[in-house]
């Protein structure tokens, strides 16, 4: 039984998942009135999505784990432990709760950012055009 290709799927949820940060789209729809969708759940959509479309991929094949070994993972796990250490001794008041929920949030979406473009050069390509999009529609 072969294992299925998502080569198509991950290049475009790089160029959704890109579009979609750097156009703000999630903060334009939230002002909607009516508009359902929280930003944090248009965030857990979409990481969901590269998540179940990229993990049978990293943990398989010849490009097995290697986001382990990029200067970034190690980054991520290095300010993960920093942030823990700083948020742990305080009086976790509901101010330090929300920024430490924005730093495991911003954690979180470089790691995905991380899985899904890693070693796919197509999807990196794909996520350099949503870039070229947003600022030219943004312009």
């Amino acid at each position: 039984m072969s294992k299925p290709d998502f080569s198509r799927a991950r290049t475009l949820l790089a160029f959704l998942f890109t579009l979609v940060f750097f156009s703000n789209l999630p903060l334009y729809l939230y002002t909607i009135p009516y508009q359902e969708l929280k930003v944090t759940y248009w965030r857990m959509i979409i990481g969901l999505a590269i998540i179940m479309i990229c993990l049978p991929e990293t943990f398989t094949g010849s490009k097995k784990l290697t986001f382990l070994s990029t200067p970034l993972f190690k980054w991520l796990i290095f300010y993960s432990v920093i942030t823990i250490i700083w948020y742990l001794p305080t009086n976790q008041s509901e101010i330090l709760e929300r920024l430490f929920k924005d730093e495991i949030s911003g954690i979180l979406f470089i790691f995905i950012s991380l899985l899904l473009l890693t070693g796919n050069e197509k999807a990196q390509t794909a996520a350099r055009y949503a870039i070229l999009a947003a600022v030219l529609f943004a312009a």
